[in-house]
């Protein structure tokens, strides 16, 4: 990948009267002189005994604590998830996101796409205890008052 790693070692503390310098596992880095080895960060890998931890290519992706990338697959569409958005004027439709974080690539010819949003739709009735307000959004109704879900949220001291 193009990355070149030196090799570091650390101090095993806690033993008494010895100290040893061991190469950090993989996964991990240690410029020279440090007592530990500290993890890579996702996004980033290091093998046996590096000084810094190399960044993963576009292409690729690891977790925390790797010692290699791995190839970031084609999407799926359960790589996907939908999302309702609020009602406006009455109406609402789904779109759709990608789960976080973003592993696969929609760049390659066998990705499924980012499914379109769908056609705008009446917004359902609100749940009991609830009704739309003025801009169309459900609310609970105020104390001493109650709603089966359907029409609007006007008070009436009556």
């Amino acid at each position: 990948m193009g990355v070149t790693m030196s090799q570091t070692y650390r101090i095993v503390k806690r033993l008494a009267f010895t100290r040893e310098c061991s190469l950090c596992p993989p996964g991990t880095s240690s410029e020279g002189g440090a007592a530990e080895c500290i993890p890579c960060a996702p996004g980033y890998f290091s093998p046996k005994g590096a000084a810094k931890c190399g960044k993963c290519p576009q292409t690729h992706f690891s977790g925390p604590k790797a010692e290699h990338c791995l190839e970031r697959p084609a999407c799926r569409f359960t790589d996907f998830y939908p999302v309702t958005e609020p009602c406006i004027n009455g109406t609402t439709r789904t779109i759709y996101k990608k789960i976080q974080p973003a592993l696969c690539r929609d760049d390659i010819p066998e990705s499924v796409k980012l499914p379109p949003p769908s056609a705008f739709r009446p917004c359902p009735p609100c749940n009991p205890g609830m009704a739309k307000d003025a801009k169309g959004i459900c609310a609970f109704c105020p104390a001493q008052h109650f709603s089966q879900g359907e029409g609007q949220l006007v008070i009436n001291d009556d």
